[in-house]
């Protein structure tokens, strides 16, 4: 990575990722790059200077919302989109939030904080399920109607109406990573909660109900 920076957003694929924002020095926080599975290039830049937001979707198709800027009394609202090469101002969420979750695509993404969900369609926010417990700085991964959330050490999976709770991790923490599907997720890095401290731990979550059994008849 060409930009030093924290409390930044990626998102995208192992060979064609995408980081935007975060905190460095003023000049950082807007700074976009590019990954190709070896280089980092640098790419057009944010709209907006900000940094614990939450980033979605692909590299050619990415949203990134809300977060905060030092020096700004309290956090921005506006949601940017991202189609490979610029980005664009779209609709602003409902009011400003910082250390959100979202996960899904572009077009079809789900924004979580606090207990409030928001689903987004490329265009409009649309309320959705409110979460039991709430979820902000926490990990999170896949689609609008098959999600994984997690914070603390509790885990949340998402159908597009409702939310289930899961087993808990083994490793209370926020801040963490996230990535993977409501079957097969992995959870890393992050800070621990009590006591507080950077962790190095990556959790593997696999579906206990979702596995693939054959049968062979005779």
């Amino acid at each position: 990575m060409q930009n030093l920076r924290s409390s930044s957003r990626a998102c995208g694929t192992a060979t064609a990722g995408l980081v935007a924002g975060g905190y460095g020095t003023p000049s950082q926080l807007n700074k976009t790059e590019e990954y190709d599975g070896t280089n980092w290039t640098e790419a057009n830049a944010l709209g907006t200077t900000r940094s614990n937001t939450a980033t979605g979707g692909i590299q050619t198709a990415a949203v990134q919302l809300s977060g905060s800027i030092p020096g700004y009394p309290g956090n921005v609202s506006n949601v940017e989109e991202y189609d490979g090469t610029s980005w664009t101002e779209v609709t602003d969420l409902p009011s400003g939030r910082n250390r959100l979750v979202y996960f899904g695509t572009q077009t079809a993404g789900v924004q979580v904080y606090g207990q409030d969900v928001l689903h987004y369609d490329g265009t409009n926010w649309t309320e959705g399920g409110d979460v039991p417990a709430g979820i902000t700085v926490g990990g999170s991964c896949g689609t609008q109607t098959a999600g994984f959330c997690w914070f603390n050490n509790v885990t949340m999976t998402y159908d597009g109406t409702s939310w289930t709770e899961q087993s808990d991790t083994n490793i209370a923490r926020q801040e963490q990573g996230g990535c993977g599907t409501t079957t097969a997720a992995l959870d890393n890095s992050g800070e621990g909660i009590s006591p507080s401290a950077k962790s190095v731990t990556t959790e593997e979550w696999n579906d206990p109900f979702a596995q693939t059994v054959t049968f062979t008849s005779s």
